[in-house]
This record gives structure tokens, C-alpha cells and sequence, in this order.
């Protein structure tokens, strides 16, 4: 747990306040999340946008126009933090000016751990500094 306090994230469990209206609707909702930044209630309007690592031009492209203009729309884009569809999602989001959430599929010490390294300097997680 002194790990988690040091990277500044926080755990919610299922009947946290915080945890997400949404997502503890779902069947198979985990029972922890842990949070870097702030989730906030206009993020309720949330869209999950995930896809192949090996995607075509064409998803790339697609991709990029459809998070876009949701991000413009005030949509939260929800995607995984890896190369391809999941990352053309969360850029094209920040570029439009909206917000994105990371969901990761392993801990923060797996191999997804040097992505994150990259892309909190942009602050992916929230989507603002």
C-alpha cells in the first residue's frame, strides 16, 4: 500500500462513494479500482473505445474521428493504455480537449508499466495536469 500512496493512486473499493455508478452496474465489476487523478461526475458520459495494437489505417483513422468529436461532445473516452486503437483513443480525446481514463489490464509493475511512464507526462490518466 506505501507504493501505491508514493505513485499517488488511490484504491476505491465497490461501495466507495468514488467508484463508478457505471461500472458497478456491470456483472462482473472488480471489487478494488485503484485511481490516479480525479474522476469526476462529468465523466459519467463515458464511452469505452478498445481495439487491436495491430490495427489497419483505417481503425487508426476511424478511431481518431470518433473519439475526437465524442471528447468534443463532452464524452470521457475509456480505453486500455496500449499501442493502437486504445492509445489513437486517449490522444485523439486529449487533442479535442477532453478527458480520458486508463484501464489496465495487469498491475502497474507489468509490462505496461514504461507506456505509463510515457504517457503520464501528458497526463493521460485524467486527461489534465
Amino acid at each position: 500500500m506505501a507504493e501505491i500512496a508514493r505513485l499517488g493512486i488511490q484504491p476505491y473499493h465497490l461501495r466507495h462513494p468514488e467508484y463508478p455508478a457505471q461500472l458497478a452496474e456491470t456483472p462482473a465489476a472488480p471489487s478494488v479500482i485503484y485511481v490516479k487523478g480525479q474522476m469526476l461526475a462529468a465523466d459519467e458520459p463515458a464511452i469505452a473505445i478498445a481495439g487491436s495494437r495491430d490495427a489497419t489505417r483505417y481503425g487508426l483513422e476511424m478511431t481518431r474521428r470518433i473519439s475526437y468529436d465524442l471528447a468534443r461532445a463532452g464524452v470521457t473516452i475509456v480505453s486500455g493504455l496500449v499501442r493502437g486503437i486504445d492509445s489513437a483513443a486517449h490522444r485523439s480525446a486529449l487533442e479535442a480537449g477532453g478527458r480520458t481514463m486508463a484501464i489496465l489490464g495487469s498491475g502497474l509493475d507489468g509490462c505496461t508499466h514504461n507506456v505509463i511512464s510515457r504517457w503520464q507526462k501528458r497526463s493521460l490518466i485524467t486527461g489534465h495536469s
